[in-house]
């Protein structure tokens, strides 16, 4: 299993999408506010280089929506910020999945989080709200293809506006990407801390196997519910049969 070393997230996710040419990857993990449920914990959104700097740049739009800002307020609050205005409908997808959370279970990340297994789904677009409550989202920014699996602490979700067809061959690839990566980063935090560094990252190298134990815990624990989730103007209702929305 792949220990998620919290500064180097980012990197990782941002290096997968680039490697296997996916549109955005997404990490979800157990969260601290709510109990039992998988929330964002971070992202990446594949861009050119014109920007490259455009996944923070969503998140913090973002950030500024869920605290209470309207739209006119979030298109007049800094000319370096993207506005509402500005995002394609990829974009908005991305950030609108910000606000989900995921009882293990529910959900393709839940699912696959639960069960210790990978899902590929294709035609995500334009499937049954019981398997991918966000289809209705997903149609609307062309998503076709989704992927989850499972790493240590939570669960990496990829997505693609074109078809691709299940390849076992590449989710392996995939989560052997994110072992190596995760090496690498453990050999240079090594390399480059001293001996008695009792940083909490200096010692996740070391901690795989209690890693895999919490997050077996985690999955196995019952009272799961659903999780409502709002965003200003929206809002959206997890269930383990389907997505509601209201505005």
């Amino acid at each position: 299993m792949v220990v998620m070393l919290g500064n180097q997230l980012g990197k990782m996710l941002a290096a997968s999408v680039r490697s296997f040419q996916w549109s955005y990857a997404i990490f979800w993990s157990p969260s601290t506010k709510q109990e039992g449920v998988l929330e964002w914990s971070d992202g990446y959104f594949n861009v050119d280089k014109v920007d490259l700097k455009k996944s923070e740049k969503l998140r913090e739009m973002y950030e500024r929506l869920s605290l209470g800002e309207t739209k006119e307020q979030a298109k007049i609050a800094s000319t370096t910020s993207l506005s509402p205005e500005d995002l394609s409908d990829v974009e908005w997808y991305y950030v609108v999945c910000m606000s989900f959370a995921f009882a293990p279970g529910e959900g393709l990340p839940g699912r696959a989080f639960l069960n210790g297994e990978h899902i590929w789904l294709c035609n995500a677009q334009h499937a049954d709200s019981k398997i991918f409550n966000r289809s209705l989202l997903a149609k609307s920014a062309s998503i076709q293809t989704v992927v989850c699996f499972p790493v240590s602490g939570g669960v990496v979700e990829l997505g693609v506006t074109h078809m691709v067809i299940e390849d076992i061959g590449l989710v392996q690839q995939m989560k052997a990407f994110f072992l190596d990566f995760s090496k690498d980063s453990c050999s240079e935090k090594f390399m480059s801390s001293p001996p008695n560094d009792e940083d909490d990252e200096s010692l996740a190298c070391d901690n795989d196997h209690d890693a895999d134990n919490t997050q077996k815990r985690t999955r196995s624990k019952s009272g799961l519910r659903d999780a409502d989730i709002s965003m200003p103007g929206f809002i959206f209702i997890l269930t383990s049969s389907s997505l509601v929305a209201s505005n």
